[in-house]
Order: structure tokens, then C-alpha cells, then sequence
């Protein structure tokens, strides 16, 4: 960390925790003192997105825990100066989050993926983490500016809204998918009635067994994009960003620091 910083940040975009360890000691310090805490977990894929993506970036400024979700962040990090970041995936902090939900007894509610895999989370829940008081729907279809689609989807919109702040969960998990979560979040949090937000993409899917993970010894060496390219070919101009747009806009800012 360079002098007089309390974060890093990557072409523009904060990455506010070094590791599992500081994220948790960070949640803990916001449930302690009663403030609402917004999980992001950037990556190389939505940095790029969010250097044309005003309100993707805005929604990541506002943010006050981000973790570094991947190898492709770590190298940047590193490349950039800033030392010491270890990669936390979304998907494990999904997991430590219920695990403290289930130890304090904690309302929790998913937000997103589609009605068998939210149905699916729910009931896994329920069984591994009997303690928490779990609900949740698939909300409304949204837009990639996090807008509803059509009139049911406008009236589900605010109807999801009134159904988390009837139920005052402590956690909410919002899984529609990047740049929809986060923008859905940056036009809602202040009216949330929440103790913490967490985006958490496609871990809804994994945590479901609806998408199978990748080995850990591919996500190790920093090829998850390759299994995510195979089981999803659609994602090619996504991972292209990834994988070779982002190395080159880092190299660049390195360059001009």
C-alpha cells in the first residue's frame, strides 16, 4: 500500500481488503456499530466493463468492502505496486456469511438467480444452516441498467423491494448477475432496511449444483476462464476483456505512475 492510501485501487476501481481475515474483521467492526456494510466482488471482467460504465462505477465507489476475486486482480495488484492481496472468492464469502448468520441466528434473503436454483439455495440452506431464517425470490427482470423489462416486471420490482423490508433481513444476497447486481444495489441500499449487502453473481448457481465449479487446480494457475469459456461460450467477448483487454489497461497505468 503506498503511503497515505487505505485501499487499493485497479484503473480506477477500490479493492478495500487484503484478505478473508480483513474482510470478516471488516463485517464484524459494521454489524458491530450498526453500519450497513456492500460487499463487491470486482474482477478483471467488470473492471474493464466499468471503465465505460458510469453508474457500474459508482456503484463499485460505494462499496466499502471489495475483495479481490481472482488471479487476474491478484497479478494486477501486484504489477500496480500493491503488495500482500490474496484472492478471496465470492463464493467463500457467500459461505462465511451464512456461517455467521446460522451462529447469530440471522434472517437472510436471496435475491436473484432463476426460480429452481433460488429454490434449491433456499432448501440447502435450510438443512446446512438450520439456525438461519432464510426467504428469497428471483425478483424482477431487469435491464442492464438494473431497470425493469416490462409492467409485471416493474410491479415485482417494488414488490421485491416491500418483501425484503417487511422481512428486515440481516443479510441480503443479490444474484442477478454483473452489472445488474451492482447497479440494482447502488439505486436501492440507502432504502434497504438491511444490515449488509453482498453481491454474489453466478454463486447461486455453484452453491445449487445447477453449474458445476471449476478444478481447483485450473482456478489456481488463473485458467477459470478457460472452464467458464467452455461452459459458457456465449461469455467470449466477456472473457476477452478479461483476459487480454484488462492485462493491457493495467500495463498502461503502470506506465503512467
Amino acid at each position: 500500500m503506498r503511503k497515505g492510501q487505505t485501499h487499493a485501487t485497479v484503473l480506477g476501481v477500490k479493492i478495500t481488503s487484503k484478505d478473508k481475515r480483513e474482510v470478516l474483521e471488516k463485517v464484524d467492526f459494521c454489524l458491530t456499530r450498526g453500519k450497513k456494510f456492500y460487499i463487491t466482488t470486482p474482477n478483471p471482467e467488470i473492471i474493464v466493463q466499468a471503465q465505460d460504465d458510469k453508474k457500474l462505477k459508482e456503484s463499485l465507489e460505494k462499496s466499502n468492502i471489495s475483495i479481490v476475486d481472482g488471479v487476474g486482480l491478484k497479478l494486477a495488484l501486484k504489477v500496480l505496486g500493491f503488495d500482500g492481496y490474496r484472492i478471496t472468492k465470492g463464493r467463500e464469502m457467500f459461505i462465511e456469511l451464512l456461517k455467521i448468520a446460522n451462529e447469530r441466528g440471522y434472517k437472510v434473503f436471496l435475491l436473484g438467480g432463476v426460480n429452481r436454483v433460488n429454490k434449491r439455495c433456499i432448501e440447502k440452506i435450510l438443512k446446512e444452516f438450520p439456525n438461519i431464517n432464510i426467504q428469497g425470490n428471483s425478483g424482477p427482470k431487469l435491464n442492464n441498467d438494473a431497470k425493469p423489462v416490462s409492467e409485471v416486471d416493474s410491479k415485482l420490482y417494488k414488490d421485491t423491494l416491500r418483501d425484503i423490508n417487511m422481512s428486515k433481513p440481516d443479510f441480503l444476497f443479490v444474484a442477478f448477475g454483473a452489472p445488474k447486481q451492482e447497479k440494482w444495489v447502488f439505486d436501492n441500499i440507502e432504502n434497504l432496511k438491511v444490515k449488509g449487502v453482498m453481491v454474489v453473481g453466478g454463486t447461486l448457481d455453484y452453491f445449487s449444483g445447477e453449474a458445476s465449479l471449476p478444478p481447483e487446480w485450473l482456478s489456481a494457475i488463473g485458467l477459470e476462464w478457460m472452464w467458464r469459456l467452455i461452459k459458457e461460450p456465449s461469455r467470449i467477448s466477456r472473457i476477452y476483456n478479461a483476459v487480454f483487454v484488462f492485462p493491457i489497461l493495467v500495463l498502461k497505468s503502470r506506465l503512467m505512475i
